[in-house]
This record gives C-alpha cells, structure tokens and sequence, in this order.
C-alpha cells in the first residue's frame, strides 16, 4: 500500500536523519524544538509508518534503541565513554563475513554487528589529560 508523504512524516525522518542515530526521547525533544505543532502521537505514529515503509529502522544497542535512517548494510560502534553511535562500513569487513558465510549451512539474510570501544575523540581527551597529570 502506497501511503501519502506527510509533511509530519517527513519532519521525523528528516530528524532522524539528521541526527544520526537517534533515542525516541532525543528524537521527540529535537522536533518539540523545531516544530512546536508537531504532537507526541503524530512523532510515534509516523516512527511506526516510517519502520513499516522500510526508510528507517531501530537499532538494539546495549544501551538502548536508536533509530537511524536505511542505508547500505553496515556495522555499529558505540562509545563506551560518551555513548556516541557511529557507522563503520561492512566492506571492510568483507573477508571476515564471506567466511562465516562458506562455513554456515544457514541462510544469512542479514547480519548485525555493534562494536562497543573508546571513540577516537574520547580517546585523545583521556591522552591530554594523561599529559597533563604526567607534567
């Protein structure tokens, strides 16, 4: 079923894709900000919408669900310091799937890999202040 393209629904997907990977409360306090008129139901209905349509998905973190826009099959790194999402491309990865691939007799139809770790920015924080303390 073809639905008609809102302006409601695309506020909400183009705050989610804007703000990246995004929780419903980050989601719902971006448009309140930006477009007042927008209701709590009309922000959850067109999320529902948007899943059902195949343009956004959610994505089951440890620390939680984001919401991010579809995009070409990739991972996930999650900050374990600030809690930042980021996107890391399946093609470098390529070799390590391919494998998994030839040694399962399972049909894969996708696969969803979330990396936890220290981002770089946070990394080069805790160095300056290693500096510092060593001075």
């Amino acid at each position: 079923m073809q639905r008609r393209s809102t302006v409601q629904k695309q506020i909400v997907f183009h705050a989610i894709d804007l703000l990246g990977h995004t929780t419903t409360d980050e989601l719902i306090g971006y448009i309140r900000n930006h477009h007042q008129q927008v209701s709590l139901a009309t922000i959850y209905r067109n999320l529902s919408i948007l899943q059902e349509d195949g343009q956004i998905r959610k994505i089951h973190l440890e620390s939680g669900d984001v919401f991010e826009t579809v995009k070409p099959d990739h991972f996930h790194f999650v900050c374990n310091k600030c809690g930042k999402v980021s996107d890391i491309s399946k093609k470098e990865y390529q070799t390590f799937l391919d494998e998994i691939h030839r040694k399962s007799h399972e049909e894969i139809e996708m696969i969803s890999v979330s990396l936890y770790g220290i981002c770089h920015s946070c990394k080069q924080k805790e160095e300056k202040k290693n500096e510092k303390v060593c001075l």
